[in-house]
């Protein structure tokens, strides 16, 4: 309803250039890291197109890492 009645609250609000969370879509944090694994083995860093964020980019690396 507060969407239907006019724009949302700033709070609502943030800027995705800032995001750092590497867990979520719906799977556990070791389904994640195999998936990013698997990326980063068959085609390389720039397959997760995180080029422009560069911390979010180390972040998905040391997930891969983790042993």
């Amino acid at each position: 309803m507060t969407l239907i009645e006019g724009p949302p609250p700033p709070d609502w609000m943030f800027d995705p250039g800032t995001l750092r969370y590497v867990e979520g879509c719906g799977l556990a944090r070791d389904q994640v890291r195999a998936v990013v694994t698997q990326i980063l083995a068959q085609a390389g860093p720039d397959a997760l197109c995180l080029s422009d964020k560069p911390e979010l980019l180390a972040l998905f690396m040391a997930l891969a890492a983790e042993a």
